[in-house]
């Protein structure tokens, strides 16, 4: 992988969650490092319930329950970017 290139957990999954959640909870409890301290499955089943999506929530939590709770350095970092690749087909399903 390039220089410059290298995914990190903080600024490809920890960010971009932060905004969505912020957008969609209206709150500003989601901050990027809180998700990366061990937020980062209980704020996409949060944001999957606020949609509506009971079912979904459950298959995440059901698929990624082992890490709830986890901090970012105790997540893999190709399970945490498969996890996070889930969750954006789950909130664009209808």
């Amino acid at each position: 992988m390039e220089q410059g290139n290298a995914v990190n957990f903080h600024g490809h999954i920890a960010w971009p969650l932060e905004t969505m959640a912020k957008r969609l909870l209206a709150k500003d409890d989601f901050s990027a490092d809180a998700i990366e301290a061990g937020n980062f499955v209980a704020v996409m089943a949060l944001v999957l319930t606020k949609m509506g999506k009971p079912e979904e929530t459950a298959a995440l939590l059901y698929e990624c329950g082992a890490y709830l709770g986890q901090p970012a350095s105790k997540i893999p970092m190709d399970a945490a970017m498969e996890m996070y690749e889930k969750f954006k087909r789950l909130i664009e399903e209808d």
